[in-house]
């Protein structure tokens, strides 16, 4: 190169280094990714301890991104939540698909408890994460993954086993969902409140308030000590769809397989099943024990049990403006312990084979024909079949809720068909309906 062209080439270079260095930065992030939301790993309890509890200094905040990479074992030792309800975890958890055992908190005067006490925000997830034997123990707001979750937040592909109790909005996974979503999760242990009023205690989430809930399920057992309580969810004011609930529910009042209180009217449960028992005083249901929305595609073989009134196979009580929709009621017997004989397969004035009473609409519900409904007195056999009533039809002579070609053959309502493409399994041998996309072990029969 001649000297000319060297001084040339020098004045070049320094008139545009700026311009060349951002550009080259410019194609470093392009190619590697921005260095910064790289996610800390965690593979310890010392790390599992420090998530969200630093400032800028080291960058492990409540805004971090984090991967746990290893399974941690905290048995035998205390875990304080991470985020608060003032100072909410906004970032991201990946569990990897590894698991955190034996997760202890014990801190029975304190709102918020989980893993997570509080997640906030759209950019807020935890993912991919198993908590096993867990012992958790708060006062309000209570799960195993979180204590509230909120404002598009979400938790999917995780599952809790082991126990959490507390006085209010206690669930398996979260204790409230407000805006939020749980998607793909299940829990297998217990889930115990003990208030005497407003108890919302549910399998996955205590309180679904205008927040989704999908492709879940429960397997462990439901307690609750007062009112709302379900296997999914004890309060609903949401969606819930595509869940299926194994395990036993138990209430006070207002206690159903799915939901105990259907909220509001826009409140939707879809495309469920229970197989396990469900008992309470007032307001029992298969699905629901209060409906004020809309129930469809949805069927319980466990059976339903009110020491006091309004038990349903479907739902317990229904009010104005509420629908139940091509639902099938199972379960061998609905039972009441009153001495009124109005009784319903559906739902009923008292008890029903599909609803307790009901004042909304009925479409296109069926019941066993043999199912057994007792009250104090005894069986109450003043059953009158009717699609659109609280016994719901019979399902037909010779067939059964087994046979693929019942669900393809009767009379669905035309606004919420059966999906036997992309939600249902078809039924196959002695095994009913399954969901395709709720996972676990499902081969629910008719009792």
């Amino acid at each position: 190169m001649k000297l000319a062209e060297y001084n040339q080439f020098l004045l070049f270079f320094k008139r545009n280094f700026p311009i060349l260095c951002i550009f080259i930065l410019t194609l470093a992030f392009s190619v590697c990714g921005d260095a910064s939301k790289a996610p800390f790993e965690v593979y310890n309890v010392e790390m599992l301890k420090k998530v969200g509890t630093e400032t800028t200094r080291d960058g492990w905040t409540l805004s971090a991104h984090y991967k746990l990479t290893a399974n941690v074992n905290m048995s035998g030792k205390e875990f304080t939540a991470i985020g608060t309800k003032s100072a909410p975890f906004t970032g991201s958890f990946d569990g990897n698909g590894k698991k955190i055992i034996g997760l202890t908190i014990n801190n029975p005067s304190g709102n918020y408890q989980g893993m997570f006490g509080c997640i906030r925000g759209k950019k807020a997830v935890v993912k991919n994460l198993g908590l096993e034997n867990v012992n958790i123990t708060g006062k309000e707001y209570a799960g195993g993954v979180a204590g509230d979750i909120s404002s598009g937040s979400v938790i999917k592909n995780c599952y809790v086993t082991g126990d959490v109790k507390g006085e209010k909005y206690i669930g398996g996974v979260a204790g409230n969902n407000h805006k939020g979503t749980i998607d793909n999760c299940y829990t297998a242990g217990s889930v115990k409140s003990s208030s005497p009023y407003g108890a919302n205690a549910g399998g996955v989430v205590g309180a679904n308030n205008r927040g989704t809930v999908k492709n879940c399920y429960t397997t462990g057992s439901v307690k609750g000590s007062s009112d709302n309580t379900g296997g999914v969810a004890g309060w609903n004011k949401g969606t819930i769809k595509n869940c299926y609930v194994t395990g036993d529910v138990e209430g006070g009042w207002t206690v159903g397989g799915i939901v105990g209180e259907n909220n509001f009217h826009s409140s939707i449960i879809k495309n469920c099943y229970v197989t396990g028992d469900v008992k309470g005083g007032w307001n029992v249901g298969g699905v629901a024990g209060w409906n004020e929305g809309t129930i469809k595609n949805c069927y319980v073989t466990g059976s339903v049990k009110s020491s006091e009134g309004y038990a349903g196979g479907v739902a317990g009580k229904t009010v104005t403006g509420s629908t139940i929709r091509n639902c099938v009621a199972l379960s061998k017997n609905v039972t009441t312990a009153i001495s009124r004989s109005n009784i319903g397969r559906v739902t009923g004035a008292n008890i029903g084979r599909v609803a307790g009473t009901n004042n909304g609409r009925l479409f296109s519900n069926y019941a066993r024909r043999d199912m057994t409904m007792i009250n104090a007195s005894g069986r109450v056999l003043s059953i009158t079949s009717d699609r659109k009533g609280l016994h719901g039809a019979d399902i037909v002579r010779g067939r059964t809720a087994t046979d693929s070609s019942w669900w393809t053959s009767v009379t669905w309502s035309k606004r919420a068909p059966w999906d036997f493409n992309t939600i249902w399994n078809p039924a196959h041998g002695d095994r009913l309906p399954t969901l395709k996309g709720a996972g676990g072990r499902q081969n629910p029969t008719v009792p």
